[in-house]
């Protein structure tokens, strides 16, 4: 309030600067800023202190403008130096941005749902009937509300679980990749990196599943049907199946993997 006193007291000094005579002398200066500082410093001071008795007009020669000009510059600039910064009041909110991807998810889990091939994104991770070295994972095509195509990857022991089953999980062994039951084994314990998309087992980070370029499908082995029964497959049926292979560098994306609602 200070602030916006003085400025406001320098703007009444020019109006009433105005209202003299144009021949100012050096003293008559002095003398009308000493009055008004101490009417200004008075405790019972009123604006209508400032109005001036002698209400004669007269004009301002180009020198004493500017010597206004200069004070009212000099005093406005220390004013808004001296300041202090308050806040204004808050604005209206702008409109939300645009809505980014979902991210993994958290609490007990990594990664929930179908888990998609970034090679072939219109194709899922399948697995066979059954459990064990008959019972492999393959790229399936999407099927709405299939079971046997949503997966869930836990945070604690990093199991992948079935929700076909929920008791069965993926395992592997040296290169191949089947379904088992869940218990706490070195060989079902999985890792996301989400750096670079890769799911690899525990206790073989440089390894990576792996969309493989064999076709042959394991001999007495059974898909599952639309209706969660076992279904037969065609000896000349030829199914992309998953492996375990080195990691490549970079990774390649028949090694990239990523966890879809």
């Amino acid at each position: 309030m200070k602030y916006v006193l003085s400025i406001l007291l320098l703007t009444i000094l020019i109006l009433f600067l105005c209202k003299k005579r144009e021949n100012f002398t050096m003293r008559e200066n002095l003398t009308i800023l000493e009055n008004l500082k101490n009417l200004t410093s008075r405790e019972n001071f009123t604006m209508d202190d400032l109005i001036p008795n002698n209400t004669s007009s007269g004009g301002l020669s180009d020198i004493q403008k500017k010597k206004i000009e200069d004070i009212v510059q000099n005093q406005l600039q220390k004013a808004f130096n001296n300041a202090p910064i308050i806040p204004g009041p808050q604005g209206l909110p702008g409109q939300q941005g645009l809505r980014g991807s979902i991210g993994p998810s958290g609490g007990s889990y990594i990664g929930k749902g179908n888990i998609e091939s970034i090679q072939y994104p219109d194709m899922v991770v399948d697995r066979m009937y059954g459990m064990g070295t008959n019972s492999k994972l393959y790229m399936g095509d999407k099927l709405p509300g299939a079971t046997n195509q949503r997966w869930t990857m836990q945070s604690k022991e990093g199991k992948i679980v079935n929700h076909f089953n929920m008791k069965q999980c993926i395992k592997h062994s040296s290169n191949d990749v089947y379904m088992g039951n869940c218990k706490k084994t070195a060989n079902n314990n999985w890792r996301y990196l989400e750096q670079d998309m890769t799911l690899r087992p525990a206790d073989k980070m440089n390894m990576c599943l792996s969309v493989s370029r064999e076709n042959k499908v394991p001999n007495e082995s059974y898909k599952i049907s639309k209706n969660k029964k076992r279904e037969e497959i065609s000896t000349s049926s030829k199914l992309m199946m998953l492996r375990l292979d080195p990691c490549t560098k970079p990774i390649g994306s028949e090694q990239k993997w990523l966890f879809k609602q």
